[in-house]
C-alpha cells in the first residue's frame, strides 16, 4: 500500500517482503475520508477496508514525468490509462504525485529488512506466485544482476527496497523513519502517535497477512558464490542499517 494521510500528515511507502500488507491493514483503520489508500487485495478481500482516492494524483507531475510514469505503469499493468496512486510506489513516484508542500512537510516512513533474509522470502514468494521451478542460487543471482532482462526473465525484478527510501541520484535517506522489520512492533510504537494509532493498540497485535514472519537459516540457502555477490550488492544496507550476513 501507498498511504498519503492528510488526517495525520504522513506518507507510508510499502516495501516488499517486510510485513507491509499487515502494517497497511493496521494503518488504514485510522485513515480519514480524504486520505489516499492504495490497499492490497489481500486486505480488501479479508476486511471491510477498501482503496480510496487513488484514481488521480493530487499534483500535476508535468508532461515528461507523467509520460514516464504512465508508460512504466502500463507496461507493468498497474493502471489502464490514467495517472494514479498504486501499491509499492517509490519515493520518487510519490514525490512527483503529490504537492511539494505535502512531500516536504508530511512525515515519511517505510520498513526495511535484512536483505539476506528478505531475498529468501522474495524467492519463495515469487516462485510460488509464478509457479517457477528455479533454484534459490539461480534466482538470487538473477535478482542481484545488473541485467534487467535477466531479472524479468526469471521474475526476480523488483527486489531492491532502496527506491522506497532513497532517490536514485542521492546517497542519503529521503524519508524520516525506516522501521526495522526485525523490531516491527517497537518501531511502530515509536511512530504510533504520528500515524494515528491509539496508545496500546500496537501491543495488541499487528494483523497477519501473507508470510509467517519467520527468519531463515541463511546457511541452508546461500552458496559461497551467492554470498559473495550479495555482500557487494548489500553494501549500502550494511553501512546504513548495519545489516550483515547474520542475525
Amino acid at each position: 500500500m501507498t498511504i498519503v494521510s492528510h488526517r495525520h500528515k504522513y506518507i507510508f511507502l510499502k516495501t516488499r517482503k517486510t510485513a507491509g500488507t499487515s502494517v497497511e491493514a493496521l494503518l488504514a483503520k485510522y485513515a480519514g475520508p480524504d486520505d489516499i489508500l492504495a490497499i492490497s487485495h489481500d486486505v480488501t478481500d479479508n476486511t471491510t477496508l477498501s482503496t480510496q482516492n487513488t484514481e488521480t494524483a493530487r499534483h500535476s507531475v508535468g508532461i515528461s514525468g507523467a509520460r514516464r510514469y504512465v508508460i512504466r505503469a502500463l507496461q507493468q499493468k498497474r493502471i489502464t490509462a490514467t495517472l494514479g496512486f498504486h501499491q509499492h510506489m517509490t519515493a520518487k513516484e510519490v514525490k512527483e504525485a503529490v504537492r511539494p508542500d505535502i512531500w516536504n512537510n508530511y512525515t515519511k516512513m517505510t520498513i526495511e529488512r535484512n536483505p539476506y533474509d528478505r531475498l529468501i522470502s522474495f524467492w519463495r514468494w515469487r516462485t510460488g506466485w509464478f509457479q517457477l521451478d528455479i533454484p534459490f542460487e539461480s534466482f538470487a543471482l538473477s535478482a542481484l544482476s545488473a541485467n534487467p532482462w535477466n531479472r524479468v526473465k526469471n521474475k526476480s525484478h523488483g527486489f531492491s527496497n532502496r527506491p522506497f527510501y532513497k532517490f536514485p541520484t542521492n546517497k542519503s535517506i529521503c524519508v524520516d523513519h525506516v522501521i526495522p522489520y526485525e523490531n516491527l512492533e517497537s518501531g511502530l510504537e515509536k511512530v504510533a502517535a504520528i500515524v494515528g494509532i491509539p496508545e496500546g493498540e500496537v501491543s495488541k497485535g499487528i494483523p497477519t497477512f501473507k508470510g509467517s514472519g519467520s527468519r531463515y537459516d541463511l546457511e541452508q540457502y546461500y552458496t559461497d558464490k551467492v554470498r559473495s555477490v550479495a555482500e557487494k550488492k548489500f553494501a549500502f544496507e550494511a553501512e546504513v542499517f548495519d545489516y550483515k550476513y547474520s542475525y
